[in-house]
């Protein structure tokens, strides 16, 4: 079963049907706020704008003094300034000064305590400006006050901090003055020992050029030793491989001849190695000098003699027959390899002697240097270092020199103690607080939203119906009717005039419409099987049914005027509720002898059935109440009546009980054509209507539709908004 669509008509119509709620919570909660901003103490508020200016370096010094004088510009510092404006020594000073310049007014000076509740601080973002506000009730003395206090308020925190301020400087100044006579006196001292010292052992120059020759030299010799050394390796490897090639290359076609060693070649040997000792001593001579010139004559000799020497102890051990050209070149390259690989031998020993006698030097070198030498080193550190502590001194005192000239009183009285006056305080016209207009306004926002909320949570813990169209989805049955709700008379007045028949007493009013629609609307749903026989009840009393089931008799009287045939044009309307009988009164006829003597057997049919004053339109009343209407509506009788009804008259409408509380209406509804079941939508829980259908359901009777009742302002009122012609108001009240 699909849901029905929400629609904006339909939150419309739940604020116009709790729109008593919606009323009486926004003025409870409007008129409360309202009334307590009158009575809440008129605030009036001063405000002054300073500047907390921050150390500018102009003179380019490094900024020692900046963490004494500005006392910081980042958010931390201007947070701890502005806390130090509501310090209760900073308060207790401004209310005691203002107490000394006006003392007609000291009593009404309040509290510094409760001044600190007044005082609000802001920092202005993205600048070193903060809004000092201070807040008067009337009765503390206003807005004059409140400007009075802004403005001492930042005197005694400019003075405050000019004072500390200055003793700082005061300190450091005195601080810095004698760091700077004693560095003078120590460079002084300094320089008198070192000047002592040169004059007494010299200068250390000779001992540092001494030193730095040796480690030369030394560099030298480690480098010529690992030349050799790399060259001694690549010189026996070479010889290696020359060895290994000999033994496999033939020397003779025939025979071959071998070399060995003999006592001259060794005796050169031992020459050439002192020749390359001699020449490496005089390395610093210069290859121009006449001795190194004749050793290196001598040393070139002395290799071709070895090589001569080894020709000729190479002898063959066969026959004599021509020497291979191959054999004789790669012998030339090991007698070459030899002397090479006794030059570089020679030259490394030469390197390792020369380092031994180079270290040995430079031991001795220190060993002997004064120990005052160190001493020298360590007095011209010391000096160094005064120097430095007496330059950053003098520049700390050049730079808090200038700062004071900077931040001395520009002569207005607007700056001190780094801090600048924007802004002065000045009187204010009109209360801050409270903000009536803004409170009025919020009040009425809250006040609206809470009603519509309690609106909307009223309708929905309601448990009925909200419309025709939601109790036609709900039940499943099509609504034949919608009878708007009629007000004015009384129930009583009503049945006594009769008043409560408005499709006789006023035909062109909504409400006899409605009643005319209904017949309509029935006889088209009855077009295929045509009913004569119908039945009007209710879930429960009090619901409208008797009012309804005798205007539908009227409509459909009304409704078969027209018609030829007499017997076409009768319709009846049997009072079947023989436990609250009401349509003898609606009517204004007797009700001595009715439906309940009949079914007793104490009066006939013709006897009961009783003329109205609508023309074609017959009653039989209820008659006495029976102490058992059930069984009498349970029995054969009862069923006979109906049927000798249907041959004589074109329409049979009953007015039964309700379904739940008697069986009565159940007993009835089996013997007739079909069932129409009334719904007071306004009272009646969906529980109870459902509860209703479902008993109708399980008899062998046809519910063929829905009348919906009393739709009117109170919930539907989109649907009727129509008076009578006379203007006259009527009642459904008349009768269940």
């Amino acid at each position: 079963m699909a849901e029905r669509e929400v629609h904006l008509r339909d939150y419309i119509a739940v604020i116009r049907k709790h729109a008593f709620i919606v009323i009486v919570s926004f003025l409870l909660v409007f008129g409360t706020a309202l009334i307590v901003s009158l009575y809440m103490p008129r605030m009036y508020e001063a405000t002054a704008i300073i500047e907390v200016q921050a150390s500018e370096k102009s003179s380019g010094l490094p900024g020692l003094m900046q963490s004494v004088m500005s006392s910081g510009v980042d958010q931390v510092s201007m947070g701890t300034i502005s806390r130090r404006f509501t310090s209760r020594p900073v308060l207790a000073e401004t209310v005691r000064n203002l107490k000394k310049a006006m003392p007609e007014m000291a009593r009404s000076l309040i509290a510094p305590e409760t001044l600190a509740s007044r005082i609000r601080m802001n920092i202005v973002p993205d600048t070193r400006m903060l809004e000092v506000t201070v807040g008067m009730r009337r009765d503390e003395g206003g807005s004059e006050w409140a400007v009075r206090l802004a403005n001492e308020l930042i005197a005694v925190m400019q003075r405050r901090r000019s004072e500390k301020t200055d003793a700082k400087m005061k300190r450091r100044q005195s601080f810095i003055d004698d760091k700077m006579e004693k560095a003078e006196a120590q460079i002084s001292g300094s320089d008198q020992d070192i000047g002592q010292f040169l004059k007494d052992d010299g200068g250390p120059l000779v001992w540092e050029a001494k030193s730095k020759h040796i480690m030369a030299r030394l560099a030298d010799s480690m480098k010529i030793r690992e030349e050799n050394k790399a060259l001694m390796a690549a010189e026996q490897k070479r010889l290696h491989e020359l060895e290994i090639k000999l033994e496999d290359e033939p020397e003779w076609v025939e025979n071959f001849r071998t070399f060995t060693r003999d006592v001259l070649w060794d005796k050169y040997r031992v020459e050439l190695v002192d020749l390359e000792k001699d020449l490496a001593a005089l390395t610093d001579a210069g290859e121009k000098n006449p001795r190194v010139e004749s050793l290196k004559a001598q040393i070139s000799k002395n290799r071709e003699d070895m090589k001569n020497v080894a020709l000729e102890a190479t002898s063959p051990s066969g026959k004599t027959e021509s020497r291979s050209t191959t054999y004789q070149a790669m012998l030339n390259q090991r007698i070459e390899a030899e002397l090479n690989l006794i030059t570089y031998k020679a030259q490394f020993e030469i390197a390792e002697d020369m380092l031994g006698e180079l270290n040995d030097e430079m031991d001795r070198m220190f060993s002997e240097m004064p120990e005052k030498q160190f001493q020298l080193d360590k007095m011209k550190r010391e000096v160094e270092y005064e120097v430095g502590v007496y330059k950053s001194l003098l520049e700390k005192k050049l730079e808090a020199e200038i700062w004071a000239s900077e931040n001395s009183d520009n002569g207005f009285g607007k700056t001190k103690g780094g801090i600048e006056i924007v802004d002065t305080a000045q009187p204010g016209g009109s209360p801050v607080s409270p903000r009536t207009k803004f409170i009025g306004a919020i009040a009425g926002l809250v006040g609206l939203v809470m009603g519509l909320a309690m609106a909307f949570l009223a309708e929905y813990f309601e448990n009925t119906y909200q419309s025709p169209e939601e109790a036609q989805a709900a039940l499943d049955i099509p609504v034949l009717g919608i009878i708007p709700l009629m007000r004015g008379a009384s129930r009583t007045r009503g049945l006594a005039s009769g008043t409560v028949l408005p499709v006789l007493e006023s035909p062109a009013s909504a409400e006899a419409e409605s009643f005319k629609t209904l017949v309509t609307n029935i006889e088209f749903s009855s077009s295929g099987t045509p009913y004569q026989a119908l039945m009007v009840t209710s879930s429960g009393a009090g619901e409208g049914k008797s009012f309804v089931t005798a205007n539908l008799a009227v409509a459909m009287a009304q409704a078969r005027a027209g018609l030829e045939s007499n017997a076409a044009r009768q319709v009846i309307l049997v009072d079947c509720d023989m436990r609250k009988a009401v349509q003898h009164k609606i009517f204004g006829v007797d009700n001595q002898v009715g439906l309940s003597n009949l079914l007793v057997g104490n009066a006939d049919l013709e006897s009961v059935i009783q003329d109205t004053r609508v023309p074609n339109l017959k009653l039989i009343t209820c008659g006495p109440m029976p102490p058992n209407p059930v069984e009498l509506l349970k029995s054969q009788r009862m069923s006979e009546i109906l049927d000798e009804l249907r041959e004589t008259y074109s329409m049979l409408l009953c007015d039964s009980p309700p379904v739940l509380p008697v069986a009565d209406a159940l007993v009835l509804a089996s013997k007739l054509d079909g069932v129409m079941l009334l719904a007071d939508l306004n009272h009646t829980p969906r529980e109870v209507i459902q509860q209703a259908k479902e008993q109708i359901s399980k008899l062998d009777a046809s519910l063929f539709g829905l009348i919906c009742n009393r739709i009117g302002t109170t919930k539907h009122s989109s649907y009727y908004h129509y008076k009578s012609p006379a203007g006259e108001s009527m009642t459904q009240d008349g009768g269940d």
